[in-house]
């Protein structure tokens, strides 16, 4: 699963046959001797017999990172749920049995739910979100409770798409003009002021392609901004007004890091295949690894790998 594959490989061949003696191949390298294809090296040689992970909202891939702290890390777990009345609670991976050691469920304060954590935890705590929706409480916890953590101060701009565009710009970075509308009224002044389409419409707290809409004209734009104001979005959040943006024409890509400490590690970047589809202007069609080290793809991915850790410090992970 994605939490335990140390990398991806894309084989593409007419021939079946062809693809599967690729595929043999590769099997063969990750048993090459003496230099094997994954050269593994721990960084904890000695495994820690005690401590507690607490994951908050273990929905969907959450869910199986809960399951492996139990069955792979062998800790102690502690499942934290932000909202219990969450619709996205029921959504667990099929076929993952989550079994907590306990069920914490946060009422609103804080400090009481890191002192119900801290009961139920053994000496070193680790408190990560299993979905989106747990982010700033888990930041909050391993705040209250002095773990490593991303400052709570920034929890919302790492949530909040509007919030996070500000922090980035007054970060001296550049970002893509918006605005928060909570009426009409705040659209057609952003309209105003870009003077151009198209332009994208879409939820401020969402995920993927939740409700968005690319825009044409200033119809168009009143009408995605009453389809998503007021809606329960797929995070289970209803959406306080739409965040208006100017259209970014070009290719996407999406940058994967790993952050500890405030030094990033980049270790993926990937390409979006994102067409328009059926009425549809965002259906991914899939993703393709960007050659990182050779070739004209290593100058963008050198852009994009030092624009993208600018925005992880910006916001302080």
């Amino acid at each position: 699963d994605c939490f335990t594959r140390p990398g991806a490989a894309q084989l593409v061949h007419e021939d079946k046959a062809q693809l599967s003696a690729d595929c043999e191949a590769v099997r063969r390298l990750e048993h090459n001797k003496p230099t094997p294809l994954l050269d593994l090296e721990y960084v904890c040689k000695v495994p820690i017999d005690k401590g507690t992970v607490v994951v908050v909202d273990p929905y969907s891939s959450g869910a199986i990172l809960a399951v492996n702290v139990r069955t792979v890390h062998r800790k102690k777990l502690v499942v934290v749920h932000s909202d219990p009345n969450s619709p996205i609670a029921a959504l667990v991976a099929s076929g993952t049995d989550v079994q907590p050691h306990a069920v914490v469920l946060h009422r609103g304060d804080v400090a009481e739910t890191a002192a119900a954590v801290a009961a139920n935890a053994k000496a070193g705590i680790a408190c990560v979100p299993g979905a989106e929706t747990g982010v700033i409480l888990a930041d909050q916890l391993a705040e209250c409770l002095g773990t490593r953590d991303n400052p709570s101060r920034l929890s919302a701009a790492r949530r909040n798409k509007h919030l996070m565009g500000d922090a980035v710009r007054a970060a001296g970075l550049r970002a893509d003009r918006q605005t928060k509308a909570t009426r009409v009224e705040d659209a057609d002044a952003f309209l105003n002021s870009l003077q151009r389409f198209p332009v994208v419409v879409k939820p401020i707290e969402s995920a993927g392609s939740d409700d968005v809409y690319k825009c044409t004209s200033r119809g168009e734009v009143h009408t995605a901004f009453k389809t998503i104001c007021g809606k329960i979005n797929g995070l289970g959040l209803q959406n306080d007004g739409a965040l208006v943006q100017e259209f970014l024409q070009g290719d996407e890509y999406v940058v994967d890091a790993v952050s500890r400490d405030g030094v990033h590690k980049v270790v993926a970047i990937w390409k979006y295949d994102k067409r328009a589809v059926n009425g549809a202007n965002f259906v991914y069609f899939g993703m393709q690894l960007v050659n990182c080290h050779t070739g004209p793809e290593s100058v963008i991915a050198k852009t994009l790998a030092d624009y993208a850790n600018e925005v992880r410090n910006a916001l302080e992970i």
